[in-house]
């Protein structure tokens, strides 16, 4: 299940080469929508060829419109732009028409060249459900007090248990909030000030099945989403203590023992300060979004080198390792290639 919808950066860069038949490619902007150049303008007998136009890394398109037609001087017709090429997982680019001939009858310029193709590797991590998780230290950007949102595609291989992520259980420092699995359901736990015991919410999620989960609490209730869905609620009214504790993923508490390690696997984990709305979470569980967003404070591809024992952070504030820490180990995670659907 390739994650074909995540939506591109917002970039752009121009490439100007005027040269022979003279090319002028631009590179597109956000979701890959970008146009390429115009074409060089060239001498008697020969139009300026249009430019290629290049749909941004991860978009949810990458479909790009060629460059416009280069200027035909007397005689000569102007060329096709060529279609977009969409270097990291976008689909294929549109092919642009041609302009029209020269002055002195040249003929209609031919369509753009072939479509490009995505070629882009997404990788997930795999939990064996003994030994592996992801470690992020403390960051007060993740020590969350009056709302949250914790959200994930997962895997899950067993029904038996195990955590997807939290902050949660360090040698008796006291817990925050988790998302786990257990007996076949998704389950969100939280601690709040005003309450020392767990106040939790839980829903059947299916195994052996890409699902996308999403757990917030603002304040007020506990909200679990399934694939966009709201799908389990609990009211549970305060605040979450502040606390010392690294943020893991894969694993419920270091201290308990392989029952709270996950099997399975995760991709595009991110963590919010805010509780994100019904609407967000629909509109957006099938995309990415931009580490510049409001109230992200952490964002998990899992894309890095399968050699990388790092775990980048797109915000650039969080990153983490496979394992307790950098060094190769049997407490890493599997960096696999997710299938396409």
């Amino acid at each position: 299940m390739a994650f074909r919808t995540k939506a591109g950066s917002i970039w752009a860069v121009t490439l100007t080469v005027v040269v022979g038949i003279g090319v002028s490619a631009g590179c597109g902007g956000s979701s890959g929508s970008g146009s390429g150049g115009s074409g060089g303008n060239q001498q008697p007998d020969a139009g300026g060829q249009g430019g290629a136009g290049a749909g941004a890394p991860n978009a949810t398109s990458g479909s790009s419109a060629g460059g416009s037609a280069g200027v035909a001087n007397p005689g000569g017709g102007a060329g096709g732009g060529f279609a977009g090429a969409a270097p990291v997982g976008g689909e294929a680019g549109t092919a642009a028409l041609a302009g029209m001939g020269g002055e002195a009858g040249g003929e209609v310029g031919a369509e753009g060249g072939a479509a490009g193709e995505g070629t882009a590797t997404d990788y997930a991590l795999q939990f064996n459900g003994t030994t592996d998780l992801v470690y992020v230290p403390y960051s007060t950007s993740l020590d969350v007090t009056t709302a949250v949102t914790l959200e994930a595609w997962v895997y899950a291989t067993s029904a038996a248990g195990g955590a997807i992520g939290g902050m949660w259980g360090n040698g008796g420092i006291a817990d925050k909030y988790l998302l786990q699995l257990n007996g076949g359901n998704v389950i969100a736990r939280i601690v709040r000030q005003e309450d020392p015991s767990q106040t939790t919410a839980s829903v059947t999620m299916p195994l052996n099945a890409w699902t996308h989960v999403a757990f917030t609490y603002d304040g007020s209730n506990i909200l679990i989403y399934l694939n966009g869905v709201q799908a389990a609620s609990t009211a549970a009214p305060g605040s979450l203590p502040a606390e010392p504790l690294p943020f893991r993923l894969g694993i419920e508490d270091i201290n308990l023992g392989t029952s709270t390690f996950l099997a399975g696997e995760l991709d595009e984990v991110r963590v919010w300060n805010v509780a994100r709305t019904a609407q967000e979470i629909a509109s957006n569980y099938q995309a990415s979004v931009l580490a510049a967003s409001t109230g992200l404070v952490a964002y998990y591809h899992f894309n890095e080198a399968p050699s990388s024992q790092i775990v980048v952070d797109a915000t650039g504030a969080n990153n983490g390792t496979l394992g307790l820490d950098a060094n190769v180990g049997a407490d890493d995670p599997t960096r696999v290639v997710r299938p396409a659907n």
